[in-house]
């Protein structure tokens, strides 16, 4: 297994049909596969177990990759959100679909990989915990559904950056997809489904899971963090 050569800024773990609009004169396959494709804001490529970095556990995702196609030479094309997941969701460059600033948006025309799966009868579900992948961001378009996730405890209030009630857990995320999947699985007209879920655990503020947060130990390793990057800033 290879390590890849340099770190990703942006590590996705996705599932994606090849050559979708490549033979529009086929005829349409009696069986057809369900895509669930989730981003992991931040996450560096050679940050888990299973690329080389010994000192960290990553159980789960050492045992998705054992059982996947995994690509060590995949790069991002941008290294901020909002530009990357376009560029994922349109195949193409920054540079030609233009959402390259904090105010940019995807235009309407472009097409997404989300309206070519509803043109070909797919279901379309997206949840995120990033405030830049949210509808009115246009990275979503083609989606039934999608929803930016917040914080259980958020209650509706203006949290600033940092703050522990911003973002929403991957578990709030998580719980929305798969009550998502489970309705449109229940369903008996045959349709298959695509599901997008994006999680923000390694980007700042550094929360801690639920399960860990009484923990001093992750505590003081979450507030460090922030620390260092408030001095950055």
């Amino acid at each position: 297994m290879s390590v890849p050569p340099a770190p990703v800024w942006t590590a996705s773990l996705w599932l994606l049909a090849a050559g979708l609009a490549c033979a529009p004169q086929s005829p349409a396959p009696a069986w057809r596969p369900n895509f669930i494709l989730i981003t992991v804001d931040t996450l560096r490529a050679d940050h888990l177990h299973y690329a080389g970095l010994e000192s960290i556990r990553t159980p789960h995702f050492d045992r998705f990759q054992a059982e996947s196609t995994w690509f060590s030479n995949a790069y991002t094309t941008s290294p901020w959100t909002l530009p990357a997941v376009a560029s994922l969701f349109t195949a193409q460059l920054s540079s030609t679909h233009g959402a390259i600033q904090m105010s940019s948006h995807l235009p309407e025309d472009a097409l997404t990989l989300a309206e070519l799966l509803r043109g070909a009868g797919y279901r379309t579900g997206a949840w995120s915990a990033s405030r830049l992948i949210v509808p009115s961001r246009g990275a979503l378009q083609g989606f039934d559904e999608a929803e930016l996730v917040m914080h259980p405890l958020h209650g509706g209030r203006a949290h600033p950056p940092g703050s522990p009630l911003r973002v929403a857990p991957a578990r709030s995320v998580s719980t929305r997809a798969l009550t998502w999947i489970r309705r449109a699985h229940a369903k008996s007209d045959g349709r298959p489904f695509l599901a997008y879920l994006h999680y923000m655990e390694p980007h700042t503020p550094y929360l801690c899971p639920p399960e860990r947060e009484r923990e001093s130990a992750c505590r003081s390793r979450a507030n460090a963090l922030n620390t260092r990057l408030l001095q950055i800033d």
